[in-house]
């Protein structure tokens, strides 16, 4: 007789009750420390100062209802140091038409915003 299957059944079935149990624990014990310490504060960690720096910028991505991959993607932008200042610039990616059927109303470009003089953009 062979007591290797039987053997190999009771350690599977013991570590997926261990398993269990420590998920259990888990649980309870991160929901304890949830209720605890309250909701998570909301902190700001972000803020639009667009208009205070003088960036004026409207993304044109291209839409023509056929899902091309730049229709549902988001813009591109870079941070560098374009005037060789020591401050960072900043390039915003503009899109364009896609369809090759339709012809843009105007020229669409990206925009390039210079600090200058450590002022806002230019």
């Amino acid at each position: 007789m062979n007591l290797t299957r039987p053997f190999i059944k009771l350690i599977f079935i013991a570590g997926s009750v261990v398993l269990c149990i420590t998920a259990i624990f888990l649980t309870a014990n991160s929901q304890s420390v949830r209720s605890r310490t309250g909701p998570p504060a909301s902190t700001l960690i972000f803020a639009d100062v667009a208009v205070q720096t003088g960036i004026k910028f409207r993304h044109y991505n291209g839409m023509s209802g056929q899902f091309f991959l730049p229709e549902i993607m988001g813009a591109g932008a870079a941070l560098f140091d374009f005037d060789n200042d020591g401050d960072l610039d900043v390039f915003l990616v503009q899109g364009n038409v896609l369809d090759p059927a339709v012809k843009p109303v105007k020229r669409i470009l990206g925009r390039r915003f210079i600090v200058v003089n450590d002022q806002p953009f230019a």
